[in-house]
């Protein structure tokens, strides 16, 4: 039984680093234009990270980071916040790490090569971000389910991320839904209809289904400590 549980836990984490290899190649030379092309179709980005309100000093860790636009945007508006950001693709996060230091916010933001899936901060978080990511990566339930257990007691997960279009012309929703999966982006609105249990869920669909904003809360944040 340990002989077979070492086996899968081997295979996630090789399935793992193969979704991140995918990513370097996906953003291997968009990255370079990534900020000034995402603000075209990435609604509501900008709007989560600005309603964020952390408790003075608080920690918050964003999966997904990219660029480290959100995570720049919110330390400049939040000084007092610690901030972690996590992403699959080496490539980005070269791009974040020239960019935070730029931002001359090294002190306060850290980056990881990591995975949503599996990725273990070193402190309890008071908030958690999924800027669209969800909808690329391979287990975005698992994700959640992963983040949902690092929050402390009024901490919350919130995101943004395309929705299935269920109100647009089929056509277009075609036409949109084909363009995002070369990118590796495939929406998961299930994922908002099966919410694990003991976690409360608050979505908004926008635009006729393109986007959903969401918090999600633990009924009984976990008491999660590391030393």
């Amino acid at each position: 039984l340990v002989q077979a549980v070492v086996v899968q836990v081997k295979q996630a984490l090789q399935e793992l680093e193969q979704h991140g290899e995918k990513m370097d190649e996906v953003y291997r030379w968009t990255r370079h234009v990534y900020d000034w092309t995402r603000p075209l179709f990435l609604f509501g980005r900008d709007t989560l990270v600005d309603g964020l309100d952390p408790p003075q000093g608080g920690r918050v860790c964003e999966l997904g980071c990219g660029t480290a636009h959100n995570l720049i945007r919110l330390a400049r508006r939040r000084p007092d916040l610690k901030i972690i950001g996590v992403d699959a693709s080496q490539a980005m996060l070269e791009v974040a790490q020239r960019n935070i230091l730029q931002a001359r916010l090294g002190d306060q933001v850290a980056l990881v090569h990591g995975y949503a899936e599996s990725y273990q901060p070193p402190d309890a978080m008071d908030a958690v971000l999924f800027p669209y990511s969800l909808s690329m990566m391979p287990e975005p339930a698992l994700a959640i389910q992963n983040a949902s257990g690092w929050l402390r007691e009024g901490g919350a997960i919130h995101l943004v991320d395309f929705g299935d279009m269920r109100g647009w012309p089929a056509g277009a929703r075609k036409a949109l839904l084909g363009f995002l999966n070369r990118f590796e982006v495939y929406p998961r609105p299930e994922l908002f209809e099966s919410i694990p249990d003991g976690i409360e869920l608050a979505a908004k669909w926008r635009l006729g289904g393109y986007c959903v904003s969401a918090t999600l809360v633990p009924a009984e944040a976990a008491a999660f400590t590391r030393r």
